[in-house]
Parts: C-alpha cells; sequence; structure tokens
C-alpha cells in the first residue's frame, strides 16, 4: 500500500494509483457478481391458489361431473410493462368436453381474474369423435401484483386464472396439463424470456356473510402460469453505473492535497457528488415500480449515498486524518459495497 503522508504527524492523502487499483479490483468484483446473477433467477411471486379437487370433496358436492379439457395458446404480447404490472394479451382459449352433459352456450360464461376482455371471438366448434373441441380467440387486458423486493434483478410469474362462475364442481371439473399451455415461439419480449411454465387446476371457493349464516360457493378454477426472466444489462447499466462513478469521484477526493486549495476542492467535489445522488434519485424513481416498500435498487442507493457522505465529512477534516487511515477507510467502503451487491444480488 502505497500512501503519502504529509509531514511527520502523518497527516496526508492516499496516492492516485492506489485509489484506482481498488477502483478497478471493485469494478471486476462488481462485474463477476452481475455475471453470476444472471444463471440465478428470482422469482418472488407466488403461483395463484387453487384448491384440489380430492375424492372427499366430491363427495360433498355430490353428483357426477363431467370433466372438461381445458387449455391456452398464447400468441403475443401487445403490451408487456412488468415494472407497472400491467399486460395486454392475445390467447386462444380452448375446451375439449362430452356435449351431452355439458352445453357449449354454458362453457361459454368463463372469465378471466383481474382481466378486462378487450376483444372475444364466436366460439368455433369442431366435432372430436364423442367430444367437441371449442376454441374462443381473445384479446386481454391484465393488472399483476407483483414481488419488486430484487428490483432490477428480479423475475415474474404471470398468473392467469380463469373461472367459471355459473358452474359448480359438481357438474364440470377442469383439467389440464403442462403441455396444454403452449407459448408462440414468435413471441420477442424485448428485456424477458420465457423461462417455464405450469398450469394448475381444481376449484374456487367464496365465503359470503348474510343474514341467515355463511353461504358458501365453489366454481371451477384453472390457473395458466409463464415465469418470466429478465435479460440484457440496460436496466442494470442505466441504474447503476451513475451510481458506481459518482462514487468513484467522491472516492478520488482521498488523492487530494488536504492543505491548502486541493483541500477545498475536494470537500467541494464531495458535496458535489452528494448532491449528484440525490438528483439521479428522481430519475431511479421513473424507472422503479410504484411500491411502497423497500427494494434492493433502494438498499444500493443508500449504501452510495452513505458512503459519499462519510467522505465528505472526511474531507472537511482532512487536515486531521492521515493519509493511511483514509487508505483504509476507502477500502472498508468498497468492501461494504461489493458485499451489499453480492448479498442482494
Amino acid at each position: 500500500m502505497q500512501v503519502l503522508p504529509r509531514g511527520e504527524d502523518g497527516i496526508g492523502y492516499v496516492a492516485p494509483a492506489f485509489l484506482l487499483a481498488g477502483m478497478g479490483i471493485m469494478s471486476i468484483l462488481l462485474g463477476v457478481i452481475f455475471y453470476q446473477a444472471s444463471f440465478n433467477v428470482k422469482i418472488r411471486d407466488l403461483y395463484a391458489p387453487v384448491q384440489t379437487l380430492t375424492p372427499k370433496k366430491l363427495a360433498y358436492f355430490g353428483g357426477t361431473p363431467s370433466d372438461v379439457t381445458v387449455g391456452m395458446f398464447v400468441r403475443d404480447f401487445p403490451q408487456f410493462d412488468a415494472v407497472r404490472g400491467t399486460f395486454s394479451v392475445d390467447t386462444t382459449v380452448w375446451f375439449l368436453f362430452d356435449p351431452r352433459l355439458v352445453s357449449i352456450e354454458r362453457i361459454g360464461d368463463f372469465t378471466f381474474e383481474r382481466a378486462e376482455i378487450l376483444k372475444r371471438s364466436e366460439p368455433y366448434v369442431r366435432v372430436v369423435g364423442n367430444m367437441v373441441f371449442v376454441r374462443y380467440d381473445m384479446r386481454m387486458r391484465f393488472n399483476m401484483s407483483f414481488d419488486y423486493q430484487d428490483f432490477p434483478f428480479d423475475g415474474h410469474r404471470l398468473n392467469f386464472t380463469m373461472v367459471h362462475y355459473f358452474l359448480s364442481p359438481a357438474e364440470v371439473t377442469f383439467n389440464s396439463s403442462r403441455a396444454n399451455l403452449v407459448m408462440s415461439p414468435d413471441i420477442n419480449i424485448p428485456g424477458w424470456r420465457n423461462i417455464d411454465r405450469r398450469v394448475a387446476t381444481g376449484y374456487s371457493e367464496e365465503r359470503l356473510e348474510t343474514q341467515d349464516g355463511k353461504q358458501e360457493s365453489f366454481y371451477p378454477r384453472a390457473v395458466f402460469s409463464l415465469d418470466f426472466e429478465r435479460i440484457g444489462t440496460r436496466n442494470i447499466i442505466s441504474i447503476f453505473l451513475p451510481l458506481l462513478l459518482v462514487f468513484f469521484i467522491a472516492l478520488f477526493t482521498f488523492s487530494f492535497d488536504p492543505v491548502g486549495k486541493m483541500g477545498v476542492q475536494a470537500v467541494t467535489l464531495s458535496a458535489t457528488s452528494i448532491t449528484a445522488l440525490i438528483a439521479y434519485r428522481f430519475v431511479i424513481e421513473n424507472m422503479s415500480p410504484p411500491v411502497g416498500y423497500f427494494m434492493a435498487s433502494d438498499y444500493i442507493f443508500l449504501i452510495f449515498l452513505v458512503s459519499c457522505c462519510a467522505i465528505f465529512f472526511i474531507n472537511i477534516f482532512g487536515a486531521y486524518v492521515s493519509g493511511i487511515s483514509k487508505a483504509i477507510i476507502a477500502v472498508v467502503l468498497e468492501s461494504i459495497i461489493v458485499t451489499t451487491f453480492f448479498l442482494l444480488v
């Protein structure tokens, strides 16, 4: 460690080469962390709840329900805004069932939760042996709630929940499999990639409080889930590169001679770095989801802000701090930032 003291009492400044070496090592470590994070997709969003239909429940409902196979083909996403949680999707929903047990008109009264149906075609009907295949081409707009704790290193799960409020599990049970959820290979969503899918069927339950007591309602339910991961580094670079550059500029003031004009410049430059961080916070807010809890980007921003504030106060009393102390503080601050990224990313 090369430190240039000022005077016999040890007051001085840090060699620029030492600071630049520390910045280089820190940049390499952060690059390795970002690279490893690209293989570790964090999806905190839960699957939409669906209750499994057991023989005990079937006996409770009574009757012999008709099996209806359901499926979904996702053709396109005209809108895909994971930050705001709004999506529009062009899709085909299809059913395969025995028309002797349930009519096409009754099957067609299905809907999707948290969705606005923008377009819906007339049913396309085709006979397949003793069964009937019915298809609906639809465009829907969804508003979904996501978990953004890991933003901007997050992945998300889209749950398309189909329910039928005009049928009961005593009449119809939905059946499906993962193979019945298909996403068009021509779909290209900038910044996102589909990595998994899942289908779950069963029923949902609603309990209503009335003057006569509790009333229970049961509906067939099918949940089509698609998992997406972020790809590319555009958001990460846009958010964190300016923070890192501002921190490096503030840290480099430790190489200024604390006595004389350079000491004043060190204080001024480190104070400017705090102002720059606060101003850039508004840019980050515009890029971030509107949530009421802290995200990974918030914790990392606070670490950079606290580090720049520490550098500012050290520069104020720079004439009384030795060069070796400044060098140690620089290493500690860089280690804290790297550790924060490692824990959050």
